[in-house]
């Protein structure tokens, strides 16, 4: 994704706009990687009910820092039948586990993203970066 990389917007879910995303291919000529919440009903829904339970760990970090301890794993999947979303090739599906050092409770949380860059261009360990 080097190359891409360079011409590759990453944005909150605010950003995850229809427009948004066909400004960025079709007028500035970048990719967009982009969190999929709420806001977009019909593509949250959709991306969550992709098959994940059947899709393996691509790729698996640990950090520490801040006073808590965190463990990240990311699954990618090319999505073949299309999103409602202009030029979305891949979806992805982060979870966090994050353990509160004055606590010690883990709590675990769930983000989807999408993203127009193809697997080939984009490895699960670059959309993890």
């Amino acid at each position: 994704m080097a190359a891409a990389q360079a011409r590759t917007s990453v944005s909150d879910a605010l950003h995850t706009q229809r427009e948004h995303a066909a400004f960025l291919i079709q007028q500035k000529q970048a990719h967009y990687v982009l969190i999929v919440k709420t806001n977009q009903p019909s593509l949250y829904a959709q991306v969550k009910r992709l098959s994940w339970k059947q899709i393996p760990v691509q790729h698996r970090e640990r950090d520490r820092g801040h006073g808590r301890q965190e463990h990240r794993t990311l699954k990618v999947v090319t999505v073949t039948t299309g999103l409602p979303f202009p030029h979305a090739v891949q979806a992805m599906q982060i979870k966090r586990q994050v353990r509160d050092g004055s606590t010690g409770r883990w709590r675990t949380v769930t983000v989807y993203a999408i993203t127009d860059l193809p697997a080939w261009q984009a490895s699960p360990a670059d959309l993890a970066t």
